[in-house]
């Protein structure tokens, strides 16, 4: 069982991944506000994460807080990149053409469709959750997920949803 302090780490170290992630794809996409949003979360990010490991009154051994960020970050670009693809994501979930238009209009694509209340709060909360979070939230809602997921980690993701979109 990992301390808490292996759990920070591992936890502030997928963010960080997450969060670099989603910074590359913006600035491929050209979204600079997005990037530069990323770019904030990001550094608070990783000053929490050096907060943790400048700590001395806890212990932290390496090995269970590899595993995690192994387990926990092939879910976006920079994961996959330096741990492969994930055995779940074979059964990744089909994402409806009136889900892609929502995350596409949360983007601010114009080719994206306004949503209700719930689904724009739910859309806020997927944007904003940590990596364990957002997967308690695809259980529920797997095909918002997933569109978010391709969207920020994915360099065609935007054009990808754009394609699902037009099915509809």
């Amino acid at each position: 069982m990992p301390t808490s302090r292996e759990t920070r780490i591992a936890e502030g170290t997928v963010s960080a991944i997450d969060f670099f992630s989603r910074l590359i794809g913006a600035i491929e996409s050209g979204n600079w506000h997005y990037a530069d949003d990323k770019l904030s979360q990001l550094g608070r990010t990783l000053g929490e994460l050096d907060q943790q490991l400048t700590r001395t009154d806890q212990p932290a051994s390496g090995q269970p807080v590899a595993a995690y960020v192994a387990e926990h970050s092939q879910h976006y670009r920079i994961g996959r990149a330096l741990y492969g693809t994930p055995k779940e994501r074979a059964t990744e979930p089909e994402i409806r053409p009136e889900v892609a238009a929502h995350v596409l209009h949360h983007f601010g694509c114009d080719s994206g469709v306004p949503t209700s209340g719930f689904k724009t709060a739910l859309m806020a909360a997927i944007a904003q959750a940590d990596a364990p979070n957002r997967e308690h939230l695809a259980k529920a809602f797997p095909d918002y997920v997933a569109a978010f997921n391709l969207a920020q980690t994915t360099s065609h993701g935007t054009a990808a949803l754009q394609k699902l979109a037009s099915r509809d």
